[in-house]
């Protein structure tokens, strides 16, 4: 699931420093489509922000050394290397939606270390779990994924019952296996 990268609690300053935002919205439009079958989702896999071959692809955990694909097709029963459609239309068989924390941010490489935190604006988790009442068990990839979701998401859902896991990255094939 990925909404416009220029998310309106976002001041348009910020929007127009962030790198590569032609690319953000580029897969912002080539994911819509996914958006739709969320309706069926129970569980929400939320990243921090694709990195640059994620946005040049134009797909999630698009990286070769990332392990999402991999991890995801094991318990799935799908094969990682099949087509990003068919990856996508697994997921949304299991019940399982993607997103990120940030909606943008400035940026200088492909590292969650490389954000610039003063920078960082987060996407609209009110108005997604309003939306979509049938997610409310939501799986962090990652430990940068969780704070900024702890830190810039979480105060602004009061009321909204969640179970939160972290999951370890998947940045790095090496980290997981």
């Amino acid at each position: 699931v990925v909404s416009d990268w220029s998310s309106d609690v976002c001041s348009s300053d910020l929007v127009e420093r962030v790198e590569n935002e032609r690319l953000r919205r580029e897969l912002a439009r080539s994911e819509h489509r996914y958006s739709s079958a969320v309706e069926l989702a129970r569980v929400l896999v939320v990243g921090s922000m694709p990195g640059q071959r994620s946005l040049a692809a134009q797909q999630y955990y698009a990286h070769p050394r990332n392990a999402f694909w991999p991890i995801l097709g094991a318990l799935l029963g799908f094969a990682a290397e099949a087509p990003y459609e068919r990856r996508l239309a697994a997921l949304v068989d299991s019940g399982i939606a993607l997103w990120d924390v940030i909606a943008a941010c400035e940026r200088y490489g492909s590292l969650d270390s490389d954000i610039v935190n003063s920078s960082v604006c987060a996407n609209d988790f009110s108005a997604f779990f309003e939306a979509h009442r049938s997610i409310r068990r939501v799986f962090f990839n990652g430990g940068a994924a969780e704070t900024t979701f702890r830190r810039h998401v979480l105060p602004q859902l009061s009321g909204v019952p969640l179970q939160l896991h972290r999951l370890p990255s998947t940045r790095d094939r090496k980290s997981v296996v």
